[in-house]
């Protein structure tokens, strides 16, 4: 960790001379180097966080674009339902219930492809994974699965539990 360089370059020195003769020992601090790698790394830090806020956007416009175009498809499905007593929120539910079912099955997907490309890489580079990283990050993404689906699928359902019974029956 580059936190603790300048802590081993201050002990460096009796490690060596405590297992050798080394009178002339001289180590010497890449202090501008391990900035350029700090910076480097913290600019790394931030375009990934970038990347994944960009990619759960995208996420959510997906379920939003989808919730939108299910609900315009069933406009006369709903109008039908509504006709015969459901209730507003019984299609909200039903359209919410979509949003997050397809999200969840999404994040799921993402989970197993992202396990197998890290055991992948890690037989092929041969470097061990942090399992205990990996179990942690599934609930996690789950979790940022169903609020994925859940922000992206409210406005479409909330529209589709609020359509007028009988412009939905006469929708074609």
């Amino acid at each position: 960790h580059l936190d603790d360089v300048e802590g081993m370059y201050e002990k460096l020195p009796e490690v060596i001379r405590a297992e050798q003769k080394a009178p002339y020992l001289r180590l010497e601090y890449p202090e501008a180097g391990i900035t350029n790698v700090r910076r480097i790394t913290g600019t790394v830090h931030l375009l990934l966080q970038l990347a994944i806020i960009a990619a759960l956007g995208v996420g959510g416009f997906g379920i939003w674009q989808s919730s939108f175009a299910s609900v315009r498809e069933r406009t006369r499905e709903i109008g039908l339902k509504l006709a015969m007593g459901a209730e507003q929120r019984d299609i909200m539910l039903q359209f919410l219930g979509e949003a997050l079912s397809s999200s969840l099955l999404g994040g799921a997907i993402g989970i197993v492809a992202g396990v197998t490309a890290a055991v992948t890489l890690s037989i092929v580079v041969g470097f061990p994974l942090a399992w205990g990283r990996i179990f942690l990050s599934i609930p996690i993404s789950l979790l940022t699965a169903t609020l994925v689906g859940a922000v992206g699928g409210t406005y479409p359902a909330m529209r589709a539990g609020r359509m007028d019974v009988a412009s939905a029956l006469r929708f074609e």
